[in-house]
This record gives structure tokens, C-alpha cells and sequence, in this order.
């Protein structure tokens, strides 16, 4: 009997941690409303709960309804696992009070922490993505268009410079042959070599 109260007590207490974790995820999905722009949470929360600063539209409605979805069914199914592995298949209710006692728990404690702060949390994470993701990428595509621009000049540029400058001559001898045959007298005597008589 001993065996089973303590096994008991051991389920009771990672239900409530496991609890404690699914509140730290909701948290996360609060945190990911903040950075996709569909919510704010920056009202005072104690004087009238938290003030969700939710955008109207279909689509703020339909990425908040998608991260709820994938939040709740992520939690059903770690739940039901955690209840089939510690229950052997039973589904026991003190489980569930466990795991809703970790987080109200999680709620009422870190969880007014986190959303008080989730403002400068979100702040926080843009500026380590700019610093350690942004700009490192930027650097190195400037890095690899000069390469790749000091290829091109060494390579095809001189190529494609060359085939201009071919095009050119051509044309210009071309242009020179026309304004011969256009300049003459009546006679038949082109004005250049006149000119060149002279």
C-alpha cells in the first residue's frame, strides 16, 4: 500500500511539473503573437488582467486560431502519452488536477512575469536576431557579391568588353562605308578623296 501512495505522489508531482511546462509553452506562443504583430500585451496586468491588444482581420485571426490549435493539440498529445506511460492505460483525474494546479500555478507566478515583460522579451530577441543573424548574412553576401563581381570583371566582363568593342568598330566601319557612298558629287567622285586632293 505504501508502494502505491508513493508511486501515487511521484505521478502527482511530475503532473504538476509537467503543468509548469505547458505554461511556459503558452508563454512561448504569447511571445510568438507579440513577433508576428497579432497581439500585445502590454496593458497593466493587475488592475484589469492582461489587455490583449488583438488586430482585427482574418489573418491575425487565423495565424492566432493556428498557434492556439498547434498549441492545445500539442498539448493533448503529450498529456495522453504522460497518462497512458504513468497510469498504465487509466486515465486517473487526480493526473489531470496535477497538471491544471502546475499551470494555474505557472499562470499566477512566472507567467505575470513573462507577460509584463514580453514587450522588452520581444525587443530583446529582434535585436539578438539583428546582431547575430542579420547582419552576419548581410556581411556575408557583400563579401560574396565582391567576389563574385571581381570574377565576373577578370572573366566574362573582359569577354563581354571585348565583343562591345568588336560591335563597335564593326558599326563605326559600317557607318564610314554609308557616309562614303552618301557623299558624292554628280560626277561620281566621293567629296573624301577631294578632300584628300586638296
Amino acid at each position: 500500500m505504501e508502494l502505491f501512495i508513493g508511486k501515487q505522489l511521484q505521478v502527482v508531482g511530475y503532473s504538476f511539473i509537467l503543468g509548469l511546462i505547458f505554461g511556459g509553452l503558452y508563454d512561448i506562443i504569447r511571445i510568438i503573437h507579440i513577433i508576428c504583430g497579432i497581439a500585445s500585451y502590454a496593458g497593466n496586468y493587475e488592475d484589469s488582467g492582461t489587455e490583449t491588444g488583438m488586430k482585427r482581420g482574418k489573418i491575425p485571426f487565423l495565424l492566432f486560431f493556428l498557434c492556439d490549435a498547434v498549441y492545445m493539440l500539442t498539448v493533448t498529445a503529450v498529456f495522453s502519452v504522460f497518462q497512458y506511460w504513468q497510469m498504465n492505460g487509466t486515465f486517473r483525474l487526480f493526473v489531470l488536477l496535477s497538471v491544471t494546479a502546475g499551470f494555474a500555478v505557472w499562470h499566477v507566478t512566472a507567467g505575470r512575469v513573462v507577460t509584463a515583460c514580453s514587450e522588452a522579451i520581444v525587443r530583446l530577441l529582434r535585436l539578438a536576431a539583428r546582431w547575430l543573424l542579420i547582419r552576419p548574412v548581410c556581411m556575408l553576401y557583400g563579401i560574396l557579391r565582391k567576389m563574385l563581381l571581381f570574377v565576373y570583371r577578370q572573366t566574362a566582363g573582359r569577354m563581354v568588353r571585348r565583343f562591345r568593342q568588336g560591335i563597335r568598330s564593326v558599326r563605326s566601319d559600317h557607318i564610314r562605308r554609308n557616309f562614303r557612298n552618301d557623299i558624292r558629287f554628280s560626277d561620281g567622285k566621293s567629296r573624301t578623296k577631294m578632300i584628300g586632293r586638296k
